[in-house]
This record gives C-alpha cells, structure tokens and sequence, in this order.
C-alpha cells in the first residue's frame, strides 16, 4: 500500500467518517474519541509531508544523489570544456544542474558554482543583483 493509499483511508477517519462507506461515525465510536481524532490528523500531516517528499524524489533525474565515477567526472569535464551548459550536461548524465556546478567546482574547472546556475538560467549575476 502507497502512501496515496494510506492517505485515502486515515483523511475520511480523521474527519470521524468511514473510509468505505462515507457514513459519519456515531459519537460514541472509539473512531470519534477526541484523542483518536488528533492522533488520526497527526497521522495524516505526517503522511502528506512523506507523500510531498516521495512526489519530489519521483520528479529527480535517476542518477540524482547516487555517487560519481570517475567516466562520470571525464565527461563532466569534456562537456563543459566543449561549451555545454550545466543544463544540457545534467540532462546527458541524468543529474541536476546543481550537482553538475557544484561537482566542476569540485574538479576544479569552475569558481562559482552560483555564476554557473544562474547562466545555466540566462541570468546575469548584476541582473540578479538588481531584482
């Protein structure tokens, strides 16, 4: 069962309804007992920032937070040293533009890793500066 799941089940709860039926439970159900009430709605706060987590994890590239090779960092280097942007390099090896700056600061090809996102964006660093 997904979170999504969980989460279909403990909101009508928490609400003091069955999640099946949509009938609201009677008063002296242990489901409408005020401490179960906050402890269902704790529950469902938890559940829905893990889900918000899960959803951003889902959009990452596939190699987002796992380890660099060596090929990794020769391509790096070769990518950039032809011209292409952090973007474009991000896209060929399926990493963010942020690891792509900052892993060429790393390897020494780049002082800024911040000048490299805000080209990547087309943004000057004085335009930047002035917003």
């Amino acid at each position: 069962m997904n979170t999504d799941d969980v989460l279909k089940v403990l909101r009508p709860l928490a609400d003091g309804c069955d999640p099946l039926s949509g009938e609201i439970f009677d008063a002296t159900s242990s489901y409408n007992q005020p401490g179960v009430i906050r402890a269902l709605g704790q529950a469902v706060k938890l559940l829905e920032k893990v889900a918000q987590i899960e959803s951003r994890q889902r959009q990452l590239p596939a190699n987002a937070g796992k380890p660099w090779s060596g090929q990794d960092d020769q391509q790096v280097a070769q990518c950039f040293e032809a011209g292409q942007s952090v973007q474009q390099i991000g896209l060929l090896l399926q990493r963010t533009p942020g690891s792509i700056a900052a892993r060429l600061v790393q390897l020494g090809l780049a002082d800024d890793r911040l000048s490299l996102l805000l080209m990547a964006r087309r943004i000057s660093p004085r335009a930047q500066a002035v917003a």
